[in-house]
């Protein structure tokens, strides 16, 4: 495992969007997958070894754009209007602690101390 780390993190350190060489991959064992259907092993970008891959028109890709659900919420009212469309968990907070408003940057509130 080591060496997979190893030859990956040497691959990417200079520069994560050049390709990878030929020889960065020689010494990597990689795994025998079983993918379940309609997913099939596929070597995909810069990386030494397949993974369990299909198309967004095979398998697409649930965004939860449409989810009704009891336990979520709008965002907080301090949320930035980046977060406009975003859905929030409803908040279960600890003992001493009740809902608050987010942290800087974020859509949802978040438990403050009481």
């Amino acid at each position: 495992m080591r060496v997979v780390v190893s030859v990956l993190a040497c691959a990417f350190a200079a520069d994560p969007t050049s390709v990878i060489s030929p020889y960065a991959c020689t010494k990597v064992e990689c795994p025998t997958l079983k993918c379940p259907a309609p997913l099939k092993p596929t070597r995909q970008g810069k990386g030494c070894c397949p993974t369990c891959w299909a198309p967004d028109h095979i398998v697409p890709l649930d965004r939860h754009s449409a989810i009704d659900s009891p336990y979520t919420m709008p965002t907080h009212e301090a949320a930035p209007s980046s977060c406009a469309g975003a859905k929030c968990f409803q908040l279960v907070c600890p003992t001493g602690q009740k809902p608050g408003p987010p942290a800087p940057g974020a859509c949802c509130g978040q438990c403050v101390v009481a």
